[in-house]
Order: structure tokens, then sequence, then C-alpha cells
């Protein structure tokens, strides 16, 4: 594997200071993980291990909006400088076009898939809404297995069919 951990949480921050193994199904991360690997967290060592087994990881351009807010935000908080913010933005461009992450566009219908799924809700299954357009994403782009770090995002996607692992 090359590439990814040069530009894990470790060297983000320290250059930015301010299912079952052998499956091979394409595996989507969802940003509450994603951002595990540039931020470190308490789950981010096992997050670099489930993704450092995979040979192929799915980043959604719902999964880049979402980070760069997030990481927007924390600048907003003052946890950022502006310097910071530019090398991280940087950091996440480089980790999303590193093996074995794959950058896919969302489909256009996207939130009209997110709202059929909401249609046929199973009791348990509710997550927020920017959690239940990750799991419409995933499943248009052809993943059958979730990276996830939220428990109610964990329920709907096995719901909706989805094998999930979590990092804790």
């Amino acid at each position: 594997m090359s590439g990814w951990r040069e530009v894990g949480p470790s060297a983000a921050l320290s250059l930015c200071a301010g299912a079952e193994p052998g499956i091979n199904v394409s595996l989507y991360i969802d940003t509450s993980c994603l951002f595990k690997l540039l931020w470190q967290e308490l789950e981010t060592s096992r997050t670099e291990e489930i993704v450092s087994s995979e040979p192929t990881v799915l980043v959604s351009s719902l999964a880049r909006l979402e980070m760069t807010v997030q990481i927007h935000e924390r600048r907003m908080g003052g946890a950022l400088t502006k310097s910071a913010v530019v090398c991280l933005l940087g950091q996440m461009q480089r980790l999303f076009a590193s093996e074995p992450f794959e950058f896919r566009t969302c489909p256009a219908g996207l939130v009209e898939l997110a709202e059929k799924q909401i249609r046929h809700l199973e009791k348990g299954s509710y997550c927020r809404t920017m959690d239940r357009l990750h799991l419409a994403a995933a499943i248009e782009l052809g993943a059958r297995r979730l990276l996830t770090n939220d428990d109610a995002q964990a329920r709907a996607a096995r719901s909706a069919g989805l094998q999930v692992l979590m990092p804790r």
C-alpha cells in the first residue's frame, strides 16, 4: 500500500500544528471514520488498521464536503489556525488520492435515493440526514460494507442490507 499512511493523523497533526477479513467487497468510509485519519482520536489506530487491510475504500464527494465543513468549523471555533486549515485540506486531498482510497462523485439523485430509504423505515433504523445521505451514496456507489463510528447510522445501514464495521 502506498502513500496514505504518510498523510495519516500523526503526520497531519505534526505538519499542521494548530466485515470480515479477506472479503473483497468495496467498503464505504463515513466521515465519522475518515476524520480519524486526519485528526488523532480514540479510534484512530483501529480505523487505520481496518483501512490498511482493505483493497478498496470508497470516499464520496459527500464525505469530502462534510470533511471540509468540519475542518472549517474547527477554524471558526478557534481550534485551528488558517494555515492549519489549508494544510489539513491538502492532507485530505492527498489522502483521497492515495491507495486504497477511491474517490467517487455522488449520483445526481442522491437526495431522492435517501428519501426512498425513509419511506420504508423499519423500527430502529432512524439516522440523521447526513448519515442517511451517506447510506444512499454507499449503496448507489456499489458498496456492500460501511465503516462508521455512529451507532444510529450502523443500525440504519444494517437495516438497508449493508455489513457494518466499527472501529471500537
